[in-house]
């Protein structure tokens, strides 16, 4: 699939790369929240290149893989609700929240933006789960974000 060292530009869903070292297949599609299995054929973790930064308006805050895509449960209704709505509803500056966010990737090391890239495309029929971060059956996801632009990341590990 690719090698470890490769350039290729992504956007998407992302977390930060302390969440995903040292994980099998398995559990980061648990932690993640893919399709069971969908992982089984391989897959890549890459991070975001150095020399490479994220600016605020690039982003979005996607609160966590606990629910797929990020999107949250309205309480008492089967809407769906985006966590920068419910923080601007609550008086928060979402701008200045990405840029402490994107400072905080800056910081490199565990921080850095990353995320898994399926050997296995989507087929009909898969779905996303809600994660289970902490254990089976553990309704629980890690930070979760969007890239609206594609960047340079870099293949750091292949399963």
């Amino acid at each position: 699939m690719h090698t470890v060292g490769e350039a290729l530009p992504a956007s998407g869903n992302f977390t930060m790369l302390g969440y995903l070292d040292g994980l099998d297949g398995s559990s980061l599609e648990r932690t993640l929240g893919f399709h069971p299995g969908r992982l089984a054929r391989g897959f890549s973790v890459i991070a975001l290149a150095e020399g490479e930064s994220l600016l605020p308006q690039q982003i979005e805050l996607k609160a966590s893989t606990r629910w797929s895509a990020g999107a949250m449960p309205e309480p008492g209704s089967p809407s769906l609700r985006e966590l920068e709505s419910l923080l601007s509803e609550r008086g928060q500056d979402v701008a200045l929240l990405r840029a402490k966010v994107c400072s905080f990737f800056a910081r490199r090391g565990r921080n850095t933006p990353a995320k898994v890239i399926p050997a296995t495309p989507h087929e009909a029929g898969m779905q996303y789960p809600g994660a289970e971060a902490i254990a089976l059956g553990v309704r629980s996801g890690v930070p979760q974000f969007n890239l609206t632009v594609p960047k340079r990341f870099v293949v750091v590990r292949v399963g």
